[in-house]
């Protein structure tokens, strides 16, 4: 079952090509929902789809077309429109409905122009819901057991994507501040223009390492827990049942709040990209008003962080509820290893740091010429390849960025041409002491000039 759901993995991957620019009727698309919900009998089944909804867009009254296609394509899922009309359940109407206007608003958001894309994606779409249609009847009772760890391994990775934005190790946040207040503050409107580009740059590298699979890791819950939800059905036992609807209730809701904190995520990152925007339109003069997007995507962000900080309790609670009733229905799966943790993080840390740390200590215990010969020879090795490596590695992502090579990376390079082991250089006793100090301040200072300069996130 785990290739299936590796197959739908890769089925989502097509929402990346999507834009991501808000849509430019800001509530047509809304507003078309609230009528097709609002006309329902079923007035119970209206308020669970319409909660549903809300979740899965935090309340906002604007999506990005990405985020439109996703939500038609669970629509579509929801909806089975490989039934006749007349065989739809009450909820599959609504649904069905549903997908309709998200198609029609989605056709009207690209124009004609994008038919031929739309058309291809509309059958990876129809493919990938097949897909997963066809599973949900092949699976039985036998594999809930598999479908809780891949639903409790995807809870996790949403976790870890959702903190490793905020995580002070990630440096992310900390480099961003960094960079707004510059921008903001530079009375030089050319420093302000390259801050703006610096931290749009930062941005689309953090959104390609965390949101973008964050985004991903979202849909492909929506497909798991529907996989659940049609394998509980088929349980005959109604202990068992009632216990299994309860856990999926609880999971569902806790997995819908947590929706809404990656929907924050993701609305925090368009915010980071409207002021550096506006700073460009304005052509690097911050003291200008901004547009009405700058205004709009910060009134979002404010707006999600209210209904955010009420939720905090709700999802804990959920979370604890859930994983409590788990214990008498599954066997509990351990939480992903921390090296996937690590992995998030933006700055390589096992080498980024402590490699230099490493050749600066070693430079400062060889102040003096008080230890072995043999120390010496791998002080140069260890000096040249670290220096040589990062001043290489700097050189190239700020070149490749089309920006000034800082005088620091030059520094490193040097001090890996002066401990060159291959033509050493004889240098007096009194030389190298004040070579070594200079070399270890240079390396350990490094540390602190890459997380202030620009494209090195």
């Amino acid at each position: 079952m785990r290739k299936h759901g590796q197959k739908v993995l890769e089925g989502v991957t097509i929402f990346n090509i999507m834009s991501t620019k808000p849509t430019p009727k800001k509530d047509k698309l809304f507003e078309d929902f609230a009528n097709i919900v609002g006309s329902s009998k079923d007035s119970h089944l209206a308020d669970e789809i319409r909660e549903e909804f809300s979740a899965l867009t935090s309340g906002r009254e604007k999506m990005s077309v990405k985020e439109a296609v996703s939500m038609k394509r669970y629509a579509r899922l929801r909806a089975d429109l490989e039934k006749k009309p007349k065989d739809l359940t009450t909820e599959e109407e609504l649904w069905k409905a549903i997908y309709d206007i998200f198609n029609k608003n989605i056709r009207k958001m690209y124009g004609k122009d994008k038919k031929k894309e739309l058309d291809d994606l509309d059958k990876l779409d129809k493919n990938s819901v097949t897909l997963i249609q066809a599973q949900a009847l092949q699976l039985s009772l036998k594999d809930l057991q598999e479908l809780y760890e891949i639903i409790e391994d995807a809870l996790n990775k949403q976790e870890l994507y959702i903190s490793a934005h905020f995580d002070e190790e990630n440096g992310y946040v900390e480099k961003r501040d960094a960079i707004s207040e510059v921008m903001c503050n530079s009375k030089d409107p050319k420093e302000s223009l390259e801050m703006a580009n610096a931290l749009l740059t930062m941005t689309d590298i953090h959104s390609e390492k965390i949101l973008d699979p964050l985004f991903e890791v979202n849909d492909n819950l929506l497909d798991w827990l529907f996989l659940m939800e049609k394998v509980i059905e088929k349980a005959e036992d109604e202990t068992q049942k009632t216990l299994l609807e309860k856990w999926y209730a609880l999971t569902k809701k806790y997995y819908l709040n947590r929706r809404m904190q990656s929907n924050y995520v993701i609305v925090s990152n368009e915010v980071d990209r409207a002021l550096p925007n506006g700073i460009i339109k304005n052509k690097g003069d911050g003291s200008k008003n901004m547009d009405a997007s700058v205004m709009e995507s910060m009134e979002r962000y404010g707006l999600m962080t209210a209904v955010l900080n009420a939720k905090v309790d709700e999802t804990d609670d959920l979370n604890k509820k859930r994983k409590k009733l788990a214990e008498s229905i599954f066997t509990i799966v351990d939480n992903p290893p921390e090296e996937e943790k690590k992995s998030l993080q933006q700055t390589d840390k096992s080498t980024t740091k402590w490699s230099r740390y490493m050749a600066s200590l070693m430079c400062i215990f060889g102040i003096g010429g008080t230890m072995d010969y043999d120390y010496y020879i791998v002080l140069r090795f260890v000096v040249f390849f670290v220096c040589g490596y990062y001043a290489y590695k700097f050189y190239k992502k700020l070149s490749s960025a089309g920006k000034e090579v800082q005088p620091w990376v030059w520094l490193l390079g040097g001090v890996a041409v002066v401990f060159n082991p291959f033509m050493p250089l004889n240098l007096g006793k009194d030389m190298w002491i004040f070579v070594d100090i200079v070399a270890a301040i240079i390396i350990y200072k490094s540390i602190k000039w890459e997380r202030e300069t620009p494209h090195l996130a």
